[in-house]
């Protein structure tokens, strides 16, 4: 929900939604970003931003957060997908968008200590925003599954944007776990 003004009390939500079907020729989901500005009781379409084909975004996989000061607004939106129709990669991606200027970017996270066979689920997002309006920063989390074949090594990985005030952030990928 919107803390300041203008939009003050308007409420953003996202849903992710697709066909059911799977495999490499399987369609791409839509990303479909609402608002409503009279406390919940209708909402109205503001974006709907296709992925990119075969990209599967799963269930319980998204996160939603607002960025705002006096003069700039951004909804980051953190998610989970599968690439190939459920039969690829898992990895996790955000999207920010301006929402005074109506811009937006999608930039794919990459950890570090990725291989071909992890799997890279839950994401996570939180800021200080609240508190620190104009010096604020943003914490991603995601679960790391790096598997051998046999064995499935779980660790938490994290990622920092230090200046959310742009559609293009800079992400800090931290190196431990």
């Amino acid at each position: 929900m919107e803390q300041t003004a203008p939009g003050l009390g308007t409420i953003w939500t996202a849903f992710a939604v697709g066909r059911l079907d799977s495999g490499i020729g399987a369609t791409s989901d839509t990303i479909l970003l609402y608002k409503s500005t009279n406390n919940g009781l209708t909402y109205n379409l503001y974006s709907r931003l296709a992925t990119t084909a075969g990209y599967k975004i799963r269930n319980d996989e998204m996160d939603i957060e607002i960025i705002e000061n006096a003069v700039q607004k951004f909804i980051y939106l953190t998610l989970g997908y599968t690439s190939n129709g459920y039969t690829g990669q898992y990895r996790n991606a955000l999207v920010v968008y301006d929402i005074i200027n109506n811009t937006l970017s999608s930039p794919i996270l990459s950890f570090p200590g990725a291989t071909a066979s992890s799997k890279f689920y839950r994401p996570r997002i939180t800021s200080d925003n609240a508190k620190y309006p104009f010096n604020s920063y943003v914490t991603i989390s995601v679960i790391q599954d790096s598997t051998d074949g046999l064995n499935h090594f779980y660790m938490t990985r994290f990622c920092k944007i230090f200046n959310p005030y742009t559609t293009t952030p800079a992400i800090t990928y931290l190196p431990q776990n």
